[in-house]
């Protein structure tokens, strides 16, 4: 599986951040969170490490280049 590198969003942060996660293509939209990923002390993300989540293009920050957004589990 190619890997790739999906945003997460933090909860509980009072404003809107993204943890940049190393993820496996399942297909189209599907992205797998491997199990051993490791969540840093602290932080509450949205989605788990062990789920397959769907994600959206972005565009970056100020013309970066595209990312991709974790919407939902599936």
């Amino acid at each position: 599986m190619k890997t790739v590198t999906i945003y997460v969003n933090l909860e509980n942060e009072g404003v809107d951040s993204w943890r940049p996660v190393d993820a496996q293509k399942v297909d189209h939209e599907k992205y797998f969170i491997p199990d051993d990923t490791i969540i840093p002390e602290g932080e509450v993300w949205q989605f788990q490490p062990g789920k397959v989540v769907r994600c959206v293009p972005a565009q970056g920050k100020d013309g970066e280049e595209e990312t991709l957004l974790a919407v939902e589990s599936v």
